[in-house]
């Protein structure tokens, strides 16, 4: 087995950790669970568009897009697909002024 195929196996294992943290998470509604997991899913499945076209994301992207979502989700506690740019920019804004904390109690902002 070549690094490659080692590497792929190892983001689809840190992927699928991810994705059980985040079904596990009780600040996290079920139905925001579900929202994520479906555009997960369609992610994996190559449904989703890059630009002018469809293309598949690979685990280590999904498990991105799952460390960036769980901030979004346990900050808003509301339904995901009901947000609106006022609740984002009210999320940016608390991140900039480094009110958000991560699991490790670190500040999530980066400057």
């Amino acid at each position: 087995m070549d690094d490659e195929q080692i590497r792929y196996k190892d983001e689809a294992r840190e992927f699928a950790v991810a994705l059980r943290e985040l079904l596990a998470n009780r600040g996290i509604s079920d139905h925001n669970k579900e929202v994520v997991q479906r555009f997960l899913r369609d992610a994996a499945l190559g449904k989703t568009t890059v630009g002018t076209r469809r293309r598949v994301i690979g685990p280590a992207r999904r498990k991105s897009y799952i460390a960036h979502l769980m901030p979004l989700c346990l900050y808003l506690q509301k339904d995901i697909d009901q947000v609106v740019l006022a609740h984002i920019e009210g999320f940016v804004e608390a991140l900039q002024a480094d009110q958000i904390r991560s699991r490790q109690r670190r500040l999530i902002s980066k400057g």
